[in-house]
């Protein structure tokens, strides 16, 4: 039995187990047949305020940015550096640039200038991967070989095949690739990090993972790629 086959029957193995699971929370506002029309917002709020009110609602005393994922109220914190775009033609300089995928819904991505590596997260919703398991299975190129870390509960399975660097232009491009279905949209997130002239890309990896690490559910759960809270 192949590798990929070999993680299907893990994947169905999952979600027949899910299944058995007393959902903790129950979706409120999600269409049942994928994304809502709309577009990434950047907000004041906390993760504990989300499931009943929205974010315009949070606390006074609330600090920090949240980037909305559209039609599941699930939310990125962008940390202080960093920027989201909602198109590529809003990436004027050329670091930003470098540091988003050639296409996104949008793309949190660290301010130039800083003398750092370019660095950033873009996210997409993949309406062409419907099912939990394709989401969760489907590479992209140059990720064929790469068996993803699949794990979940009653209501997502977050996928991660881990990261891939090439040489491009004079430069080193460190990408990542992770996907989650949640109230039935796939989102992938494809992190970007393109260093140079002996720079390293650890430091600004780091603070691109703990972006995606961040990714806070309605309920307050997060850290959903190593296993839960």
């Amino acid at each position: 039995m192949g590798g990929r086959a070999v993680v299907v029957v893990l994947v169905g193995a999952l979600l027949a187990a899910a299944a058995l699971v007393t959902r903790p929370w129950q979706r409120r506002d999600v269409p049942a047949t994928g994304p809502a029309a709309g577009s990434a917002v950047a907000t004041s709020g906390t993760p504990a305020a989300l499931e009943e009110a929205s974010p315009a609602a949070a606390p006074a005393a609330a600090t920090g940015r949240w980037v909305d994922l559209p039609a599941t109220r699930a939310k990125l914190r962008l940390p202080e550096g960093y920027a989201v775009a909602e198109d590529p033609a809003d990436l004027s300089a050329v670091e930003a640039a470098a540091a988003c995928p050639p296409a996104f819904d949008y793309c949190v991505y660290a301010l130039p200038g800083s003398g750092a590596p370019a660095a950033g997260l873009g996210v997409t919703v993949r309406g062409d991967l419907a099912s939990e398991a394709d989401c969760a299975l489907e590479p992209l190129p140059g990720f064929e070989a790469n068996l993803p870390s699949v794990s979940g509960s009653s209501d997502h399975v977050a996928a991660r095949f881990g990261t891939v660097a090439r040489p491009a232009a004079g430069a080193t491009v460190t990408t990542g690739l992770r996907r989650l279905h949640f109230g039935g949209v796939c989102f992938e997130f494809v992190s970007r990090v393109v260093t140079s002239g002996g720079q390293q890309p650890e430091a600004a990896r780091g603070e691109v993972v703990a972006i995606v690490d961040g990714l806070t559910l309605p309920d307050g759960r997060s850290r959903l790629w190593t296993g839960g809270r």
